[in-house]
């Protein structure tokens, strides 16, 4: 009997410390500008794994590595993004911070987030001056809640924005080999 209450008591205890599932999958995409691009748009994805119908959504986006946003940081209210049109008045995508955006969205009716990747933000990063090298976007603070109230969970998947060193154009490699043409022209000609 003893070892029969312990077992229910491990098993219960193993229940509570299980992490929470996942309801809605955020999905930050990646990306690869040449370096002096000005804006990078990365693209950010919701699903859900639940059925999930949020009344209202709260995610900071954070992109590291010194690289900030623009302001505005993007834009996810317009044709073909997530839900567009069931957006309450107060929904907002605000810079709060170079480096970090607050998406805040309150729903006008529960909306139901499909199982299927949509698209429900696009984020700008003021990338004009930022060296070659890889930078992180991701999202934290992420707070939800349904109709009845009950918080929802969230997973997020963070982004990349790879920043590569152009390649020369073709008109710069012609110029380059021209002029070593004619270094060596010139180098024959004063050497009879």
């Amino acid at each position: 009997m003893k070892n029969l209450f312990c077992c229910g008591v491990v098993f219960i205890a193993a229940l509570l410390s299980r992490p929470a599932q996942a309801e809605i999958v955020f999905r930050i995409d990646d990306l690869e500008i040449t370096q002096g691009t000005s804006m990078a748009a990365l693209d950010v994805f919701i699903s859900s794994d639940a059925a999930d119908e949020p009344f209202g959504l709260v995610l900071d986006f954070v992109v590291d590595g010194g690289a900030t946003f623009l302001d505005p940081p993007g834009e996810f209210d317009q044709d073909g993004f997530f839900n567009a049109g069931n957006f309450d008045a107060s929904s907002t995508l605000e810079l709060a911070g170079g480096s970090r955006a607050v998406l805040s969205l309150e729903f006008t009716n529960p909306a139901l987030v499909p199982d299927n990747e949509v698209l429900l933000a696009r984020l700008f990063v003021d990338s004009a001056d930022l060296a070659p090298g890889n930078y992180v976007i991701s999202g934290e603070n992420f707070f939800g809640f349904d109709g009845a109230g009950n918080e929802v969970f969230a997973t997020i998947t963070p982004g990349t924005l790879a920043v590569i060193v152009p390649e020369p154009g073709t008109l710069g490699v012609l110029a380059v080999l021209g002029g070593v043409g004619i270094y060596h022209r010139r180098r024959r000609s004063s050497h009879p």
